[in-house]
């Protein structure tokens, strides 16, 4: 469908090895009532056929092959989100015993919870993550002379992006930004170079702003574990750098003079929703304008306008790419 060429090709322009998850199998047996297996059998063949037509056609020459999904090996999952299984991949299936018949058969005969406890949705997931995704110490050696164009790869910093290298100048490339109720914003990004401490001094590259780390989490799930430091490679989360946005470049305070900062993320598809709001009550304008400002922050791919031609009224443009 279009939102999957649309996250294929954005996975191929940021050099970002894919995976394929399979969803709604529910749907193939329930509503398309495709019968007997071997015919969801083919249309699996065929969502992957399509897939790897998309790798072919995005992909970065050096990789058109390479990145291309095969299900035996393991790196193609199935499952149904709504129903909580997915833990199948074929040499998983293979290893359980498992058989397109028995997942028909758990839906025809209403056993799908045991599916869901035999196969867990996150398993097959983290498995294909683990074993094929390339580590960040190997993924950034040809990552970072595409995503970090601005800098000097030949430089110590630039060396130390090349390797991951948790010893070098901290840089960060912030990818999310939250409002917690108690907290505050709370930025979510990957640091590429260096370790991130509690109490270091930052320096925000595009709000061009220095700022000191509060505290520093990893995310288990949904929940924020407080940590004292983290280490490149992983996904960090950080309290004290509220001026920060999505597709911001933080760095240690102390190279922000020859920091490059990363390229800003390229939205491939145009925007496909349009909202004209005011408030209800032109009392409420304030706080309309504040709470949809709070949202722009939260999601990038959201744009605000406001119309002041309007007078009192807000003329607000929600713009979501998708």
């Amino acid at each position: 469908m279009t939102q999957t060429e649309t996250v294929v090709r954005q996975a191929m322009e940021e050099m970002v090895r894919p995976v394929l998850f399979i969803n709604k199998i529910d749907r193939l047996i329930k509503e398309l009532r495709l019968s007997p297996p071997n015919e969801i059998q083919q249309r699996i063949v065929e969502i992957v056929k399509d897939f790897n037509n998309l790798i072919d056609m995005y992909a970065d020459p050096a990789f058109k092959d390479k990145w291309k999904v095969d299900p035996s090996k393991g790196q193609v999952a199935l499952g149904s989100a709504l129903h909580k299984w997915g833990g199948v991949t074929i040499p998983q299936a293979a290893k359980a015993g498992l058989k397109f018949s028995n997942i028909v058969d758990a839906y025809e005969k209403n056993y799908v919870d045991e599916l869901a406890q035999e196969f867990p949705l996150y398993k097959a997931i983290l498995n294909m993550i683990v074993e094929h995704v390339p580590p960040p110490n190997v993924a950034q050696k040809y990552r970072i002379p595409k995503i970090w164009r601005g800098g000097d790869i030949n430089s110590p910093l630039g060396k130390a992006l090349l390797e991951a290298d948790p010893d070098g100048p901290t840089v960060i490339a912030v990818s999310k930004m939250n409002k917690d109720p108690h907290a505050g914003l709370i930025a979510t990004g990957r640091v590429f170079s260096g370790t991130i401490r509690e109490g270091d001094e930052v320096y925000l590259i595009n709000a061009k702003t220095t700022k000191r780390v509060l505290q520093t989490y990893l995310y288990m799930g949904p929940n924020r574990i407080v940590i004292p430091e983290v280490p490149a490679g992983n996904i960090v989360a950080l309290l004290g750098v509220d001026d920060a946005r999505a597709g911001e470049t933080i760095v240690a305070a102390s190279i922000k003079d020859v920091a490059a900062p990363f390229e800003r993320m390229k939205y491939i598809s145009e925007p496909v929703v349009t909202v004209a709001i005011e408030p209800k009550n032109p009392n409420d304008l304030a706080k309309l304008v504040e709470g949809l400002k709070e949202l722009t922050i939260e999601d990038p791919t959201l744009s605000l306008k406001i119309d002041e031609e309007t007078g009192r009224y807000c003329s607000a443009v929600l713009v979501r790419c998708t």
